[in-house]
């Protein structure tokens, strides 16, 4: 548990948020907030936070909190979730270890505090390289799992936003995606070559066949994308 835990250059543990948000599968800027917040309500409590930075992989600076012991419980104090205690105690392991070493001279630490900042951004890049293969890892697999099965336009609607089938189907005739023909709601040519659709082909209790348009998981995961950019540039 070592690579929780560093020495500063006054010879006391540290460790920091970001490192605390990836242990504790938190998003880094809630625990940011966290200990803003710690800090905003007891003033005394900021001499256990230094703000620092750490560059991530794509070159740009961010800021981060190094802390000591005391600024670590109180950031985990409120922390709670299934393996929440788990974490605590494997974090107050590493501090006590910590301690032990600086006291014994029994391990070979860094002597000053940017020392252990640049073993800290060693450590946040190993973080990140790891939580960027587990996402998509994550995501390979919801991909996998969403490519043999078909989904209904209303299914689409409601996990696109939309109000109903109907309401999908308006605005993907809008955005030129698909048009109506003797009824039916037909790809552009564009679009209808990719694999977007599958069609189902159900016979009535009268012995009539009727034929249901279904959107394969590549039309999902591509109306997902479309509408989740058109979101974000809005």
């Amino acid at each position: 548990m070592n690579e929780l835990v560093f020495k500063s250059d006054k010879g006391t543990p540290i460790t920091s948020s970001l490192l605390v948000a990836e242990k504790f599968g938190k998003h880094h800027y809630h625990v940011m907030d966290a200990i803003k917040n710690i800090i905003n309500s007891h003033e005394k409590s900021c001499q256990f936070y230094v703000l620092s930075n750490y560059v991530d992989l794509s070159g740009k600076e961010n800021p981060m909190y190094i802390m000591n012991r005391d600024g670590f419980s109180l950031l985990v104090m409120g922390f709670t979730g299934k393996d929440a205690l788990d974490f605590k105690i494997a974090f107050i392991n590493a501090f006590n270890k910590m301690e032990e070493m600086i006291k014994t001279g029994g391990f070979q630490m860094p002597q000053t505090f940017s020392e252990a900042l640049r073993l800290l951004a060693d450590k946040v890049e190993q973080v990140e390289v790891e939580h960027t293969k587990r996402i998509e890892a994550e995501n390979t697999v919801g991909l996998l799992v969403h490519i043999g099965k078909t989904y209904t336009a209303t299914e689409l609607a409601k996990e696109l936003g939309f109000s109903s089938a109907i309401e999908l189907n308006k605005r993907l005739a809008e955005l030129k995606i698909q048009y109506k023909q003797n009824g039916t709601w037909v790809l552009y040519s564009n679009y209808a070559e990719l694999g977007w659709t599958s069609t189902k082909e159900e016979i009535l209790p009268n012995g009539n066949i009727k034929y249901n348009r279904h959107f394969t998981g590549v039309g999902r995961e591509a109306l997902l994308k479309i509408f989740n950019a058109r979101r974000m540039a809005s």
